[in-house]
């Protein structure tokens, strides 16, 4: 049931409850709760698995598939990768001063990821989320005008070597990407994985355009103000946010940015309690 209804939320149709599921789990998280990913996707009652693959993954895609799950394959990004590779000082002078080196090094980035893809989806694996942290809570890292010229047209061309029309391939965004949500979808993103209420990325900031006809999945922050919020306020804000979103035929709820090591499970469960 729990593939069916995140199959019928990824092509906007209503489904009989949200479906809800992480964008990633994390090793560490699961064993600081002492508790295997098995156990805590039937726990939450989760419909979704989202792994991350690279050089070094061996993932069993039918086996999860055998239990019900839809699954999503993470491939990191070609900005965080640039990123990763240079550190933040030298891969900001690269898109600055050689822009076209940087589009370069994107390019050949995502042949690489193209084959993560295409192997994962070959071995069982029925979705991808590409993921980049472009933005912060008050906005854009890079110039968007920089992401015209020489990021969306590498994205593009990556997508058009994937089935986008049968495989949902979801953009997952930190902070605030409120400017280049149109772009995403213009380039043929399925939808976004994300929404950080911190940074704006809240139901009445989307655009209304797209609000029916694209994938939204996240708003759940576990973080405050103040720190770690309670299990009484993460129990109420979950229970808003899809009441907020139960007309939206393409809403997914989870948190924005996965289960990491120190956040205590007893706060995921609770955010999870409905």
């Amino acid at each position: 049931m729990g593939r069916l209804r995140v199959w019928n939320a990824l092509r906007k149709i209503k489904p009989d409850r949200t479906p809800r599921g992480e964008v990633l789990i994390e090793e560490g998280f699961l064993k600081e709760a002492a508790i295997s990913r098995e156990a805590l996707l039937e726990e939450l009652e989760a419909d979704l698995i989202t792994l991350p693959i690279n050089y070094r993954s061996k993932v069993d895609w039918q086996y999860w598939c055998r239990q019900g799950y839809f699954t999503f394959a993470l491939i990191n990004g070609p900005f965080n990768t640039l990123v990763e590779s240079l550190g933040w000082t030298r891969a900001a002078q690269w898109i600055v001063r050689n822009p076209a080196a940087t589009r370069n090094f994107m390019a050949e980035y995502l042949k690489i990821a193209r084959d993560y893809a295409a192997h994962a989806l070959d071995e069982g694996c029925e979705g991808l989320i590409l993921g980049d942290d472009l933005a912060g809570q008050n906005g854009l890292l890079v110039d968007p005008a920089f992401l015209r010229k020489y990021y969306f047209p590498e994205l593009r061309c990556w997508l058009k070597k994937i089935p986008v029309n049968s495989t949902p391939i979801l953009f997952h965004g930190d902070g605030d990407v409120l400017d280049i949500i149109t772009d995403l979808s213009n380039i043929g993103f399925w939808g976004l994985q994300g929404l950080q209420p911190d940074a704006n990325m809240t139901m009445p900031n989307l655009p209304a355009e797209l609000l029916h006809d694209w994938v939204w999945w996240g708003n759940m922050q576990f973080e405050g103000k103040l720190g770690l919020k309670d299990q009484t306020q993460l129990q109420t804000e979950a229970a808003q946010l899809c009441r907020q979103w139960r007309e939206v035929p393409g809403y997914i709820l989870g948190s924005s940015g996965g289960l990491y090591p120190s956040l205590p499970v007893d706060l995921v469960r609770a955010a999870y309690r409905l």
